[in-house]
């Protein structure tokens, strides 16, 4: 009876040991279901980055899908950092460097060039595209009538005629000084009447008319003469060279035809740009436009003479929305380079450069620059 009971006793006990480690282990099954190991890496945030519309840089389609050079270059260093990218978009490069200033945004990427004011207020990555101004003018054309006349009436062309008259005007003046005395026939007395006919003579013995009506006597007067006429010889063909260096780019190639002429010139640039900063320092005035677009179509209908901004920037956009009817000049000047934006200390800075470097080496990133600027480095 007692061996019954101790039975009985230890068959209650087991069973609810069992019961017991039955409740804990589903227990664990549940907790396990709930929460996450402690040793389970957390998924990364999504790269937050500012852009902006800067063909072929940067371009948005009307789905919104962000496509280009810089867009591609990013999308590539977030896969080497296993990061995905939300894009937030911006109005101008202030705006882009005005958002990453206060860390609104991880970076931000577009054609920004790195410059001294930038670099006081925030970071930038190694340079990934060297690049520089150029200038877009009108297409060349046939001149007319009208160009020519155009021309005439040139800046370039009324100094140099001017110019060739007070030379013609200094020389007369000294031969009616030399013949006034002793050929006062040929040469009067009055000045204004003397220096008038010693005008003349100058004026006709320069282009090898020689009239004859007009001839020094004394001899000051022809040693003057002689010495004038071998020193015309050489004037004509220096000032003819140069009215038909001004008529060729004036009635033809228009008023610009490098940086040197900007300071005449009516210039447009894109407001609020880096390419303000090269004017400012040189005190040249211009025309602000919103942007490449509005200031390419300013060029085509004539109300400025040149429109001034990034090289590669502006080929694309003349190329694909202006062919046929602007133009880039062939010279780049004001060298600069573009970066990635970063917050100032960013700890995205390092890991950023080193997978910036390994794409720039790569061909991964000839194959981008090709499919947007074709062959052109």
């Amino acid at each position: 009876m007692v061996i019954r009971r101790s039975f009985a006793a230890t068959c209650r006990t087991l069973i609810a040991l069992i019961a017991l480690c039955l409740f804990n282990a589903a227990s664990l099954a549940q907790s396990a279901q709930t929460d996450t190991p402690a040793n389970t890496p957390t998924p990364a945030e999504k790269l937050k980055v500012a852009t902006k519309v800067a063909p072929p840089f940067a371009m948005q389609a009307e789905d919104g899908r962000w496509t280009g050079i810089a867009v591609e270059l990013i999308e590539s260093i977030a896969r080497d950092l296993n990061r995905d990218i939300v894009w937030k978009r911006v109005e101008t490069s202030e705006d882009l460097v005005a958002a990453v200033e206060k860390q609104s945004v991880d970076m931000g990427v577009a054609a920004v060039s790195i410059t001294a004011a930038r670099e006081a207020k925030v970071d930038f990555s190694y340079p990934y595209y060297d690049s520089g101004l150029s200038i877009a003018v009108v297409r060349n054309r046939s001149s007319g009538f009208w160009d020519i006349m155009k021309a005439l009436g040139s800046p370039a062309f009324l100094t140099t005629v001017s110019m060739l008259g007070l030379l013609l005007l200094i020389t007369g003046a000294v031969m009616w000084a030399m013949e006034r005395k002793g050929n006062s026939q040929q040469f009067p007395k009055k000045p204004i009447e003397g220096i008038a006919n010693g005008f003349w003579w100058s004026a006709v013995t320069m282009t090898t008319v020689g009239y004859g009506d007009k001839a020094p006597v004394t001899p000051l007067g022809r040693a003057i003469a002689v010495i004038w006429m071998f020193a015309a010889l050489i004037l004509t063909a220096v000032f003819t060279a140069q009215l038909t260096a001004s008529l060729t780019l004036e009635g033809i190639s228009g008023p610009v035809s490098g940086p040197r002429d900007l300071p005449n010139a009516r210039v447009g640039i894109v407001a609020k740009s880096a390419t303000a900063d090269y004017f400012h320092q040189r005190f040249i005035g211009t025309r602000g436009f919103e942007d490449v677009a509005a200031g390419l179509k300013a060029v085509e209908v004539g109300s400025i003479d040149a429109f001034v901004h990034d090289e590669p920037i502006l080929r694309y956009a003349a190329l694909h929305n202006f062919a046929g009817r602007v133009q880039l000049l062939d010279q780049i000047f004001e060298p600069q380079s573009y970066g990635i934006v970063l917050p100032s200390r960013s700890p995205l800075r390092e890991p950023v450069n080193r997978s910036l470097l390994t794409i720039l080496e790569s061909d991964r990133w000839s194959t981008i620059r090709r499919r947007y600027l074709g062959q052109r480095p």
